[in-house]
């Protein structure tokens, strides 16, 4: 059977790209942060799955679930919390959180 060398190096870079892309501090809050909101959306999807649905009992967890994201919009330690998780991530990578670039507002 023939071997594909220009396949496998083709494989072999995506693979590399996306593990680097992976390693990017962007991505890394963004997974801290969906940690945390999965977090709290874990006992209504819980509920959510039991077949004597009690209808009334999802509402009020969704009005939970509301109440604590509102909360957390405003919280600086809400958003230390997920900085912490997201600096530990980090850590474990060898990279730094840095302010992301943005393109339309870079001078010349």
């Amino acid at each position: 059977m023939p071997r594909d060398d220009a396949g496998n190096a083709a494989t072999s870079r995506n693979a590399s790209m996306l593990l680097h892309s992976l390693e990017t501090s962007a991505n890394i809050v963004g997974l801290a942060v969906a940690q945390q909101m999965f977090s709290l959306l874990l006992p209504l999807t819980t509920r959510l799955q039991i077949k004597s649905l009690d209808l009334s009992v999802c509402c009020a967890e969704v009005d939970n679930i509301v109440a604590v994201l509102t909360q957390y919009r405003g919280s600086t330690e809400a958003f230390a919390n997920i900085h912490h998780k997201a600096d530990d991530l980090c850590e474990m990578v060898e990279t730094e959180i840095t302010v992301p670039r943005l393109t339309g507002r870079a001078s010349c």
